[in-house]
């Protein structure tokens, strides 16, 4: 056997085999859009931190150095000086403010700021959920693609076989050089036909890992999918699954709440404003009848009386920013119930396929049985079988793609749901 080929088998029996759920965990914990959009969750998370803290008291100090070209003096008589002013002064400042929110806009922007992190947090959802769907199809082609190739296999090892059984009679003078050649051209078809299949599971392979966000080279196996796709729900409550479930949607209804807390807040815009402060100072060199340590209160309500319309305008563009996700909410709704009829639509038509390419293929297998039976028998001749055996491998391949087929239209069902399954519930 040639040492290549026996490393690359034996790289391949060593690999890691995988499940569909290992591979979406994989997908998640690696893929870049959902590592783009945890960043940005992380950064609403920091936005909402600061908007809270703006409720509660600020800590500040503050010192200050000033150095005078001399200092100032009094004299009381010979020999009696005293310092008014040192020629250098020191002093720290600590100041204790606490904001009042007598109009309550702080706490609406706290809650602004918290509903643009739950949207933040449901749009990585809905990254996860394309992603999932982008797994499953990766998943399944390389599943496909490995059937394919066993297909494409069977139908060389059949061809060689009959190659064989041709050459052995031609021998004998029981068969024609035409028959020879025929084989041989079949043999030579199945090759190609095999080399195409393994260069499809190859690019198969590929954009799996490349889904997986890792080196492409990556070995693996996966395990096979059991069982095929099922739907015993209408239509209406796959739609209104949907509609509960879609992280798309419920990010924009949060945004929208989000929107709503603040054009309550320009709506008071102009309101009274209070802030509270206390301010201890120590002077280091408070000179002659100055104080050391000094402690006052300030509390300073601001009334704005005009602001040339700043307010009104802020109000109003903030009225068109919720009428803007308002109206991108019902084209949501529109299209998620688009989205889901045509899912359930493809599904049906797939489910319908796969049935129908079942019944070819066990037609096309006995047919061709029956063929190679005849021709034992003398009461066919070569091209019937031949033809019997083109028709039962484009049988079996067309077998293969229907029912990966109906697997993919189900993944973009559990998409389209937001849901791993369409069940009441879920």
């Amino acid at each position: 056997m040639n040492p290549w080929f026996a490393a690359l088998a034996l790289a391949a029996n060593s690999a890691p085999t995988l499940t569909l759920d290992e591979a979406i965990r994989i997908a998640e914990e690696n893929a870049f859009s959902v590592r783009a959009s945890a960043t940005r969750v992380e950064k609403a998370r920091q936005q909402a931190i600061e908007a809270q803290a703006n409720l509660f008291p600020r800590l500040t100090a503050e010192g200050s150095y000033t150095k005078f070209d001399k200092g100032t003096t009094a004299n009381f008589g010979p020999g009696q000086s005293v310092v008014i002013q040192p020629d250098e002064n020191k002093t720290a400042k600590f100041t204790l403010s606490f904001p009042v929110d007598l109009s309550g806009n702080i706490g609406r922007l706290v809650r602004a700021a918290r509903l643009s992190l739950d949207a933040s947090r449901e749009t990585l959802q809905a990254q996860k959920n394309d992603l999932r769907l982008s797994v499953r199809t990766a998943y399944y082609r390389v599943l496909q693609a490995q059937e394919l190739v066993r297909v494409s296999e069977d139908n060389l090892a059949s061809a060689r076989e009959r190659l064989a059984n041709a050459r052995k009679q031609f021998e004998v003078g029981a068969a024609a050089k035409i028959d020879v050649l025929r084989f041989e051209t079949l043999v030579a078809s199945a090759e190609a036909q095999l080399i195409s299949a393994q260069n499809g599971l190859r690019l198969a392979r590929q954009a799996f890992n490349s889904v997986l966000s890792r080196p492409v080279e990556t070995e693996f196996e996966l395990a096979p999918v059991e069982g095929e796709p099922a739907l015993d729900r209408p239509t209406d409550e796959l739609v209104a699954q949907a509609l509960r479930n879609r992280p798309e949607l419920r990010a924009a209804q949060n945004q929208l709440e989000a929107l709503a807390f603040v054009r309550r807040a320009e709506e008071r815009g102009m309101n009274p404003s209070l802030g509270v402060a206390g301010v201890y100072q120590h002077n280091f060199d408070p000179g002659f009848g100055g104080r050391k340590d000094s402690a006052l209160a300030v509390a300073t309500l601001t009334v704005p009386l005009w602001d040339s319309g700043v307010t009104r305008a802020r109000v109003k563009a903030a009225r068109q920013d919720e009428e803007q996700v308002a109206v991108q909410i019902e084209q949501l709704k529109l299209g998620l119930s688009l989205e889901v009829n045509q899912a359930v639509t493809n599904l049906k038509n797939a489910m319908a396929r796969l049935e129908v390419a079942r019944r070819q293929a066990a037609f096309a297998a006995e047919n061709f049985r029956l063929a190679k039976l005849r021709y034992e028998a003398g009461e066919a001749i070569q091209l019937e079988v031949l033809d019997a055996q083109a028709q039962d491998t484009q049988a079996k391949a067309d077998l293969v793609n229907a029912r990966y087929e109906a697997l993919a239209a189900y993944a973009a069902l559990q998409r389209a749901i937001g849901a791993d399954s369409p069940a009441p519930g879920t």
